[in-house]
């Protein structure tokens, strides 16, 4: 170990302004832990892995082979420009690299790789369906007449998959004779409206631990008027529950939100996978510890 090197047990890769990040690593134990954000380093942090023996070096720590990473939101190169967002892409890619050969019999919240594999929208829906969530007609095209047919067919809403230049892209409603000519350029995501819909669901799985919000008051999405919302804590039916286990195994997360709308006659419809979730305000509105139960898993303690 180089002279002055101390081993961490816990790597947490994020923003500084990540608030969940805040929560968690507050329940570990002190002096355990480095946080970074490869995309905006601080100057002076050191960062050093010779190949292929050599130990790896985190902002002068020691990362041993069974440390725990949880990679989560580190500044993305895309928020960034020139030089910059050049450094920001070489310092993420290099240092998953370094991490991924350093942590050989650790513990990933989530990878980077699982992540992006289940990102786009129209894998989530594939896999819900494969697990036997019920998923939502949904037609992905840039046909106009397609768009038409199917927006004629039912209550309809178009699905936002990305984003890259808002901070937030609410669900909006959609129908017949609205101008559809855009949709010719890019492809366009419309769905199934749920309704008459009872409750939106927010489910959180850390490992095989089930935390389930149920949320109502909420007209469309509830996202947009948060605080207008009521938030219960509330048991999930064990069939629903198997079938997001199912889910997270099957896409390799440790880690994953889910969210979910309760029609009027009882079904939970699925419509979105989140891999990297807020939960801070679920734990706050439900007093569900989430955020000890994430910090346990890192630290080992994985309840299956």
């Amino acid at each position: 170990m180089p002279v002055g090197a101390r081993e961490v047990r816990f790597v947490v890769v994020t923003s500084d302004d990540d608030y969940t990040a805040d929560m968690v690593v507050r329940g570990l134990p002190r002096d355990s832990f480095v946080r970074l954000d490869p995309g905006r380093l601080r100057p002076g942090t050191l960062l050093n892995a010779p190949a292929p023996d050599g130990p790896c070096l985190v902002d002068n720590r020691v990362v041993p082979p069974g440390a725990s990473v949880w990679w989560r939101k580190p500044t993305p190169a895309r928020d960034l420009t020139g030089d910059e967002a050049w450094a920001a892409d070489e310092t993420t890619s290099l240092l998953e690299g370094m991490l991924r050969n350093a942590t050989e019999a650790g513990r990933w919240m989530n990878t980077p790789a699982a992540v992006a594999r289940v990102r786009p929208k129209p894998v989530q829906l594939e896999l819900a369906h494969q697990v036997g969530l019920a998923v939502p007609q949904t037609l992905v095209t840039t046909d106009e007449k397609e768009a038409s047919a199917f927006i004629a067919g039912g209550p309809t809403v178009v699905k936002p998959t990305t984003q890259r230049f808002t901070e937030f892209a609410p669900v909006f409603r959609i129908s017949p004779g609205d101008d559809l000519t855009g949709i010719g350029g890019a492809l366009c995501l419309l769905q199934r409206e749920v309704t008459p819909k009872a409750a939106d669901w927010r489910v959180t799985l850390v490992g095989d631990e089930v935390f389930a919000c149920r949320i109502t008051d909420a007209e469309l999405d509830w996202r947009t008027r948060p605080r207008e919302c009521r938030y219960s804590a509330e048991d999930l039916d064990e069939h629903t529950a198997a079938r997001l286990r199912t889910y997270r195994r099957r896409a390799a997360l440790n880690l994953v939100a889910f969210d979910l709308a309760e029609a009027a006659d009882g079904t939970l419809w699925f419509l979105d996978a989140n891999a990297n979730p807020e939960f801070g305000f679920q734990e706050i509105a439900t007093r569900a510890p989430i955020t000890a139960t994430v910090a346990r898993w890192l630290q080992g303690d994985e309840r299956t």
